[in-house]
């Protein structure tokens, strides 16, 4: 969870980066075999990598 937070400044300028990576979550989510586990991990990780973008 730290790490997230660490890693969010890297971001924070770089818009088109943001959106790229909340593309490529949504499209590794959408491209996966059905493995529910994984796409629960996934989507929780994306939502909370949201979440610190949007409050930092």
């Amino acid at each position: 969870m730290s790490f997230l937070l660490h890693a969010t400044p890297l971001f924070v300028f770089n818009f088109h980066s943001l959106f790229f990576l909340n593309f490529l979550f949504s499209f590794m989510i959408k491209m996966m075999p059905n493995d529910a586990q994984l796409k629960t991990a996934l989507s929780s990780f994306s939502m909370v990598y949201d979440l610190s973008l949007t409050f930092p």
